[in-house]
């Protein structure tokens, strides 16, 4: 497959299944109502042998109705065509193999940038990768997204990543915030560090806080954006009898609704299905009043003498990481792999 194709639909896996703009919809039926409304005079003119009066009418109101029927017939259209290009997206099993691919290539990258040669690494390469899903300096928010799979957990477009080349005296260090769609890695970082400079490496439990992304902020105070989005009729609804309110709430449905049949991508705003469920920090007992939130899981950390420490989420409840079985064993095996170097070079 070429690399572009092969972009292009890692991209469109990310994109959440297409709604039907329903506002669209509501703004059709008043004019095929009114259009039957239109013809009915016409109509009643029939039994008065008036057919000038029926074509008149019949005129008006089949132009009128037309106008809905056309613009519900368009909607319905285009979100056909967008489910089916959102239905045609690959498979969690391509997906996986895909991503399995492109991380090897930035193994390979990682000791381009090292100058190391894999002959001088002592076994296989240890790869760890968790989610990046909050807001992140020099990080493109619209580019942080999350899909769920056929097994009802989630693969993320952005990966903070840490490679670990395990040499006979040495242990290398690559990490980055990898964009997997555009395969972009950014904020890469190369260390070396000599097996007696590290105090300890270990798998443990980390709680931080970080800041939510604006989208997901939206779902948790969500405001009046769509047309029919309430079955009230107070005064929070009026604003739809304001012609300078709808005119652009519909243009940009109208929009959205090309941009999903027609468009390089899909509808980015955050359904439903991806409300994520996290803690609120202690004080915030009526809802996220700052953004904030506590990310928890295991992490994979690396204590080096000087007190510094390299650290990497690699698994979160909270997340529901496709696959993060296997990134804890994984991580608990290049542990135990370090561990006893560690302790071997530091007894000889």
């Amino acid at each position: 497959m070429q690399t572009e194709d092969k972009r292009s639909q890692i991209k469109s896996w990310f994109m959440p299944e297409p709604k039907l703009q329903r506002g669209l919809i509501i703004l059709a039926l008043p004019f095929i109502f009114l259009g039957i409304i239109i013809i009915i005079p016409g109509l009643n003119a029939v039994t008065e042998g008036d057919f000038k009066s029926l074509l008149i009418w019949g005129f008006f109101g089949v132009a009128v109705g037309s106008i809905g029927v056309i613009l519900g017939g368009f909607t319905y259209y285009a979100y056909t065509k967008a489910k089916g290009r959102y239905d045609a997206r690959p498979s969690t099993e391509q997906m996986t193999e895909w991503l399995q691919e492109d991380l090897e290539k930035l193994k390979e990258r990682s000791l381009d940038k090292m100058t190391l040669d894999e002959s001088e690494t002592i076994g296989e390469s240890v790869i760890l990768k968790g989610p990046i899903w909050w807001t992140e300096s020099r990080l493109d928010e619209e580019e942080i997204l999350r899909g769920k799979t056929e097994g009802q957990e989630y693969l993320y477009s952005i990966w903070d990543l840490m490679i670990l080349h395990i040499a006979e005296n040495s242990l290398t260090v690559y990490s980055c915030k990898y964009n997997w769609p555009s395969d972009q890695p950014n904020k890469e970082t190369t260390s070396e560090y000599f097996y007696e400079d590290i105090v300890r490496v270990s798998i443990f439990s980390e709680e931080r806080e970080v800041t939510r992304l604006e989208k997901e902020m939206n779902i948790i105070n969500p405001g009046c954006g769509n047309i029919g989005c309430c079955g009230c009729l107070g005064a929070g609804c009026l604003g739809y009898l304001n012609p300078f309110f709808v005119g652009p709430l519909l243009a940009g449905q109208v929009h959205q609704t090309l941009r999903d049949a027609f468009g390089d991508s899909f509808n980015s705003k955050l359904p439903d299905s991806l409300k994520v469920k996290r803690g609120y920090k202690e004080g915030d007992k009526d809802g996220d009043k700052d953004g904030k939130f506590m990310a928890e899981g295991k992490a994979f950390k690396l204590d080096l003498s000087g007190g510094q420490a390299l650290t990497c989420l690699i698994e979160g409840p909270l997340f529901e990481i496709y696959g993060a079985e296997e990134e804890v064993e994984l991580a608990d095996k290049a542990v135990t792999g370090i561990s006893r170097l560690i302790r071997d070079k530091k007894a000889s």
